[in-house]
This record gives structure tokens, C-alpha cells and sequence, in this order.
């Protein structure tokens, strides 16, 4: 059915969930005929319920940055209206590196922490010294 769909030029949307593993249940075909394949997972970082980090599984089409894992959550803002604010999984942990290194930690001692390499530590200290506050916010109302 989901083939004779596609051939008509209409959109098909399934929805999914995963199995213990974190992989999806039962059999891989399903995903064939697809284009676009998403993970949704909790940050280990979540403070609330409304928080997801969104993976590309598979993406025929796009390329580069647009297959950077993104973290959304649900908050607040300032006027008390709820908003989506969204970044890079790479932001969150570039946020993380920032926090760290505030608190005056050294590159190997952040490095151990987040058990990622020193060089890798270095690259985020570049990033964070030539772009310091790169955060994005979509508002949704």
C-alpha cells in the first residue's frame, strides 16, 4: 500500500517505536522504500519532559549540516510563553565544554569527563573562543 502511495505522489508518515535495543522491532524492510528515517531519543541531559534529541537514520537527499543531530526542548521563555528552543547536538555539547571550562577545568580534565579525546577538546576551545554565544531559539507561540 505504502509503495502504490509513493507512486502517486503522496506522503507517507509511519510511526514507529523502538525495541530495548534502541533498534527498531522486528524487521529492517519496512524502512526500504523510505526516504527519510528519524530517531527520536531522550538527551541524557533532559530536565523535563518535553526534550528529544532528533538523528537521521536515513536521509536520502540531504547532505552536510543538515544531517546534524538536533536536542529540542519545550521551556519557558522570558515572557512566559512556551517555546521550542533547538541546537546542534554538537551545541550541547559545545553548552557542556563552556560550563566546564568556566569552572576553570583544564582540557584533559575535560576531556576524561566527557571521555572524548583532548584534540577534540581543543577543537570545541577554538569554536568556543571565536563564536561564544552561537545559540539558536525557534518560538512556537
Amino acid at each position: 500500500m505504502a509503495l502504490r502511495m509513493r507512486r502517486e505522489g503522496r506522503a507517507v508518515l509511519f510511526i514507529h517505536h523502538s525495541g530495548k535495543s534502541g533498534q527498531q522491532r522486528g524487521t529492517s524492510k519496512r524502512e526500504d522504500l523510505l526516504d527519510t528515517s528519524i530517531i527520536l531519543s531522550r538527551p541524557e541531559d533532559a530536565q523535563n519532559g518535553a526534550s528529544f534529541t532528533w538523528e537521521w537514520s536515513k536521509a536520502r537527499g540531504l547532505h552536510g549540516d543538515d544531517l546534524e543531530p538536533l536536542q529540542a526542548e519545550l521551556v519557558t521563555n522570558p515572557h512566559g510563553h512556551l517555546a521550542w528552543t533547538c541546537k546542534r547536538t554538537g551545541d550541547a555539547r559545545l553548552d557542556q565544554i563552556r560550563a566546564l571550562r568556566a569552572e576553570g577545568r583544564s582540557i584533559r580534565q575535560i576531556a576524561a569527563e566527557l571521555e572524548i579525546s583532548k584534540s577534540a577538546i581543543g577543537r570545541y576551545f577554538k569554536q568556543l573562543d571565536n563564536c561564544p554565544n552561537d545559540y539558536r531559539e525557534a518560538s512556537g507561540g
